[in-house]
């Protein structure tokens, strides 16, 4: 069929340009476009019907769909289905694989391809694409032009998020005000992808049955967060080996200056007798770990931001060197509850690694030993209940805890707290700290019983067919053999 195409298109001096495609992407429209570095209004999806007249072919850009009365209204027929595998067949069409032109059939084209100056196609060959002018194939089809399609929300789905936590230490409510509930909040919107990114934690030394025992606490925390895996993609890092090997790539871009400058290594390699090239090197997997994706937004903390910069400037590095490659994704700051501190010093984030455990509320903490540390927070010498991160840092933290957990605003809380002392407003934040771990945790009790590694498997699995074609992408593009 493809070059029964090629010979159709050179006879009516057509421009054309043919896109070879690896193997494995078979005839998945949505992996060829990524594959091509385009979304899919670029694309042109060929579907063949069969009519009460006979077979007619509709063709449609690749970010809408086909509105089938209005597809019957254009062709004036009263039956319209989806041709069989037989009678595509009786076409000599391969299923799931229809060329754009040279099809015994007649032609509708829906007027929104033609907002697009070239269009992508399939060739009927699973191993090449086909790139051409939209109104140069409406000429050789004969086709009738009309409006049989709706247009989907595409900013929408083009959106891809993607995040990770470490199984290391023990997740707080800081992880979930400021991580893990934006996460369920987003994820009915675009493509989300949630990563356990084991590979990071090991910069620093781990005990193997510990990391594994945390890394399947962690999926079980995500999904009693409400991470849902029919709508999310939740693997580990270390299951997709396309993340180790785009970061060496990546590698090989980024500068001695550049890792030198990220204040994450310095923080954490303050102190220690041994540092890792691993924990010197990790922003460079992380850039990985985004750009992969065609991700467009990362939910961070400001202390992450620097990350996603780096990740910004090695995909703008590389789409200057080889051409347009990768996305460049923008950091996403919550305004409030991105930033939980601790409970000691309230100055300082709060941590996973803290040397106090009273200064970090964990997620699997005992309702009761939560309690005393919300009682024990760091306030000030004063007694009024006022958000003012700048003279009362301690007071500000817990009135934004108590803010995230519970619903009210800034404004209202204060206004509630008015005329309460220290000790009545600790009394009212250790209270909805306690009922929001126990609710927390009797979903976590359920969730740690179920089958963690098939949904771990399976989103593995998920995960590889969409990164493998950025991989194959980038592999081609510095010049390694396919």
């Amino acid at each position: 069929m493809k070059d029964k195409i090629e010979k159709i298109l050179l006879e009516n001096k057509i421009q054309f340009e043919f896109i070879p495609l690896p193997e494995e992407l078979a005839s998945d429209v949505k992996v060829h476009m990524k594959f091509h570095g385009n979304s899919m209004d670029r694309a042109m999806p060929n579907i063949v019907f069969k009519t009460n007249k006979g077979f007619i072919v509709a063709q449609r850009r690749g970010d809408t769909k086909i509105d089938s009365k209005k597809l019957k209204k254009l062709a004036g027929v009263s039956d319209l289905r989806v041709a069989t595998e037989e009678e595509l067949k009786d076409l000599n069409l391969a299923p799931g694989i229809v060329p754009p032109t040279g099809i015994d059939a007649t032609y509708f084209m829906d007027n929104k391809i033609f907002e697009k100056d070239f269009v992508y196609s399939g060739t009927g060959d699973k191993l090449f694409a086909i790139k051409l002018n939209p109104i140069d194939l409406k000429e050789i089809n004969k086709s009738t032009v009309g409006d049989f399609t709706t247009q989907e929300d595409f900013q929408v789905s083009n959106k891809i998020v993607f995040s990770g936590i470490q199984p290391s230490g023990n997740l707080h409510i800081g992880n979930y005000i400021g991580s893990l509930r934006q996460w369920v909040k987003g994820q009915d919107n675009g493509l989300n992808i949630f990563c356990i990114v084991d590979m990071h934690a090991i910069t620093v030394a781990q005990d193997p049955k510990i990391l594994r025992e945390k890394t399947f606490e962690l999926a079980a925390i995500y999904l009693a967060a409400g991470i849902d895996p029919e709508k999310s993609l939740i693997f580990v890092q270390s299951h997709n080996p396309d993340h180790a090997n785009l970061g060496w790539v990546l590698n090989c871009f980024a500068s001695m200056g550049q890792m030198q400058r990220m204040t994450q290594y310095k923080d954490k390699s303050e102190g220690k007798d041994f540092v890792s090239v691993g924990l010197f090197d990790y922003p460079v997997l992380m850039a990985g770990d985004i750009l992969l994706y065609d991700t467009t937004e990362v939910p961070v903390g400001d202390d992450q931001k620097q990350h996603v910069e780096l990740a910004r400037d090695l995909g703008e590095k590389l789409n200057g060197k080889f051409g347009e490659t990768f996305v460049l994704p923008k950091p996403v700051i919550p305004a409030t509850g991105g930033r939980i501190m601790s409970l000691i010093d309230p100055t300082k984030k709060m941590s996973k690694s803290d040397a106090n455990q009273n200064a970090t509320i964990y997620l699997l903490d005992e309702p009761e030993i939560a309690k005393k540390k919300i009682m024990s927070a760091t306030t000030d010498s004063g007694n009024e209940i006022k958000y003012d991160w700048e003279n009362k840092p301690g007071i500000s933290n817990l009135i934004e805890i108590y803010s995230e957990l519970e619903g009210n605003s800034i404004k209202e809380i204060e206004q509630k707290f008015e005329n309460k002392n220290y000790k009545e407003f600790k009394e009212s934040v250790a209270e909805v700290v306690v009922n929001f771990l126990k609710d927390f945790q009797a979903k976590y009790n359920k969730v740690i019983e179920s089958d963690l590694k098939k949904i771990l498997d399976d989103g593995a699995q998920k995960a590889y067919k969409l990164s493998h074609p950025k991989l194959l992408e980038v592999y081609r593009k510095v010049g390694f053999i396919n």
